[in-house]
């Protein structure tokens, strides 16, 4: 989804700092826009995985992630717009690690349109735990990188409130508004589902919820912002079964496997700030 060559630019606190701050620049494509042309929630969380993904490679950090054969997992990502990009706009990515809690590392995001720099389109953040490439056993920071080399490289600026609390759980719900069996191209180099597809199994449910009030409009679904947490891996071959439920301010989402087990909570928010 991300279109990158040639269009990187990154941005340093100063010159003699290391690459604290970057910035990562894609243009929407007709594949990643929706009914109305609107760049979809599954490209963002591509864009903000990937511009994740290349900033932790410049900083260093994935180097020593790499050092104690660990790999990076994705446990919750949010994001808010207040303009959404259409296509052939410009999005650019602004990312910056936050540091650690526990065994989180945390890290947020700017969202901007067209070089308009003034004032971001959107905001965001994820938390990654880092784990062993063989069983994913979570692997303690300090195991990794010393506070000291993990605070050089980060800043403390967070764009949606830290302290935000957990999703809460679904009212018991009898029937899935969409059953999915995991496809072999769902799955990326860590053997799960990647992380932008539960966009996609999430946004088709609720599409299915209003499809059967009756009530899905001409003009589409629209969510102000999305927050997603991820519990428990999906791989091929799997069955996820999503379930919606309406909210006041928008819908809660969730996946549970053949098993019965949560995979995943998603709220999606359609009310103005």
């Amino acid at each position: 989804m991300a279109n990158t060559e040639g269009e990187k630019r990154t941005t340093t606190m100063d010159d003699a700092s290391p690459l604290i701050r970057a910035r990562y620049t894609y243009t929407v494509i007709g594949t990643d826009t929706d009914i109305l042309d609107r760049l979809t929630w599954q490209a963002l969380f591509s864009y903000k995985q990937e511009s994740a993904t290349v900033h932790a490679y410049e900083l260093g950090m994935s180097a020593e992630v790499d050092r104690v054969d660990g790999v990076w997992l994705l446990r919750r990502s949010r994001a808010v717009w207040y303009q959404r990009p259409k296509f052939r706009d410009e999005v650019t990515v602004e990312t910056w690690s936050r540091g650690v809690r526990l065994v989180t590392w945390l890290r947020d995001f700017h969202f901007y349109i067209n070089g308009d720099f003034s004032k971001p389109a959107g905001v965001g953040s994820s938390e990654w735990i880092v784990a062993r490439r063989n069983g994913h056993k979570p692997i303690r920071p300090r195991e990794i990188m010393s506070d000291d080399d993990i605070a050089a490289l980060s800043t403390p600026q967070f764009t949606i409130d830290e302290k935000s609390p957990r999703l809460a759980d679904l009212p018991a719900l009898e029937r899935p508004m969409l059953i999915r069996e995991i496809g072999y191209t769902d799955i990326d180099h860590n053997f799960h589902v990647n992380n932008t597809f539960y966009l996609k199994y999430g946004i088709d449910a609720v599409a299915l919820f209003e499809k059967a009030k009756g009530t899905l409009a001409e003009t589409g679904l629209d969510f102000l912002k999305v927050d997603v947490s991820y519990v428990r891996e999906l791989s091929f071959d799997d069955t996820v079964s999503v379930y919606v439920s309406r909210g006041d301010d928008g819908y809660l989402v969730e996946g549970k496997n053949q098993g019965g087990e949560r995979c995943f909570l998603m709220a999606l928010s359609t009310l103005e700030r």
